[in-house]
């Protein structure tokens, strides 16, 4: 259903003003919501997962970092501090 304005001049001219939603005509679907960046950069939110994928660093500045589950790091444990390769982490 649409909401129209016709001129009183011409009952056959209008303007779409807008879309009028109900339950038979629902609004479109979204599945969730992605912001992109030019440098191909995205943060994208589906289904109650976010999903971040930068082509550079991501800097987190706060006094107390909190994650409640498990983490999982890639070529790093974060409990031992020793990659994959077996070598130990030693912060530059």
């Amino acid at each position: 259903m649409v909401l129209c304005i016709m001129l009183p001049s011409q009952e056959n001219v209008g303007f779409i003003i807008g879309a009028i939603y109900n339950d038979i005509d629902m609004p479109p679907a979204t599945e969730g919501v992605k912001i992109e960046m030019k440098d191909g950069s995205f943060i994208e939110i589906v289904k109650g997962k976010m999903i971040i994928n930068m082509v550079s660093e991501i800097v987190i500045n706060t006094p107390k970092l909190i994650i409640n589950g498990d983490l999982e790091a890639n070529n790093i444990n974060a409990k031992t501090g020793v990659s994959k390769a077996g070598v130990p982490y030693v912060h530059p």
